[in-house]
C-alpha cells in the first residue's frame, strides 16, 4: 500500500515540477492569466476589502491529512453588488512534517466540480470488484485543486491535492469519502447563492 502511495506521490511531483516549465515554453497561460477571480481580487493592493468566511467543514484523510472547505465572499465597501464569491479548499498533509496548501475556486466552477465528483463516485462503483491496471481519474481546477481516485488491481484510493509546485496531497481511506467532499461543495453553492 505504501509503495502505491509513493508511486502516486512521485508521479504528482514530476507533473508538478514539469508543468510550469512546459506551459511557459509552449506559449501557454502565465500564472497571472491562470488565476481565479477570487485570487485576483484577494491580491489587489491599495483598496479596502471586506472578506467574509463561512466554515463548511472538513473531510479527514489518512495519516492525519485533511481537506478543509470554506466559502468566501469578498467585496469593497459601497460595492456590495460586485461581490466575488467562491470556495477556499485547504489541504493539510499529515505526518511529522505537516504542510498546507490552499486553492481557490470561483463560484462558477463549483457545479462542474460537483458534477465531476458525482461521475467519479459512479465510475468507482462500476469498477469496484474489477481487476484493473493502475488507472487514475482526476479533475483539476484553475486554482490548482485536484481531486480524483486511482485503482490498482482491486484497490481504489481517493485523493485531493492543492498547490502548483509544492503539491500537498490528502489520501482518503475510501473512495466513498468523495461523497462528503461533494456534499461540502454543494453546501457552498447553496450558501453562496444567498450571499
Amino acid at each position: 500500500m505504501k509503495r502505491l502511495f509513493y508511486r502516486f506521490a512521485v508521479s504528482l511531483m514530476i507533473i508538478a515540477l514539469t508543468l510550469p516549465i512546459s506551459t511557459q515554453a509552449f506559449g501557454g497561460s502565465t500564472d497571472a492569466e491562470a488565476r481565479t477571480q477570487l485570487e485576483a481580487f484577494l491580491t489587489q493592493k491599495g483598496i479596502l476589502l471586506i472578506k467574509e468566511f463561512y466554515d463548511l467543514g472538513t473531510v479527514p484523510g489518512m495519516y492525519g491529512s485533511e481537506a478543509h472547505f470554506v466559502a468566501v465572499v469578498i467585496y469593497e465597501p459601497g460595492r456590495e453588488n460586485q461581490k466575488v464569491k467562491g470556495l477556499k479548499i485547504e489541504i493539510t498533509s499529515g505526518g511529522r512534517f505537516e504542510k498546507k496548501e490552499s486553492s481557490f475556486l470561483d463560484q462558477e466552477e463549483l457545479q462542474e466540480l460537483s458534477d465531476a465528483i458525482q461521475y467519479m463516485i459512479r465510475l468507482a462503483l462500476e469498477w469496484q470488484g474489477n481487476n484493473r491496471n493502475y488507472t487514475e481519474v482526476v479533475y483539476s481546477t484553475k486554482g490548482d485543486f485536484s481531486i480524483g481516485f486511482f485503482q490498482n488491481g482491486l484497490r481504489q484510493t481517493a485523493f485531493a491535492s492543492s498547490g502548483r509546485i509544492s503539491k500537498v496531497v490528502c489520501f482518503f481511506s475510501q473512495v466513498q469519502e468523495l461523497k462528503k467532499v461533494k456534499s461540502l461543495v454543494d453546501n457552498a453553492q447553496d450558501l453562496l447563492a444567498t450571499k
